[in-house]
């Protein structure tokens, strides 16, 4: 089944919201935290949420532990 150009559009449209929220500054302590859970996890590392955290005052990114 071949999709339609105005198919692929309107799933790109319906795509871009979550892609800009995702994006949004605001939302840069979760982008913090989920790229560390993910560091931690393919190094086989145990840990808890309570252990990653996203100050937010520079310079520090992410704190672990």
């Amino acid at each position: 089944m071949a999709v339609t150009e105005a198919e692929e559009h309107a799933t790109r449209r319906e795509d871009r919201p979550t892609t800009r929220l995702l994006l949004a500054h605001r939302m840069k302590p979760a982008r913090d935290r989920a790229v560390v859970r993910a560091f931690l996890r393919a190094l086989g590392v145990a840990f808890t949420e309570a252990e990653i955290v996203a100050p937010v005052e520079a310079p520090i990114d992410v704190r672990f532990r």
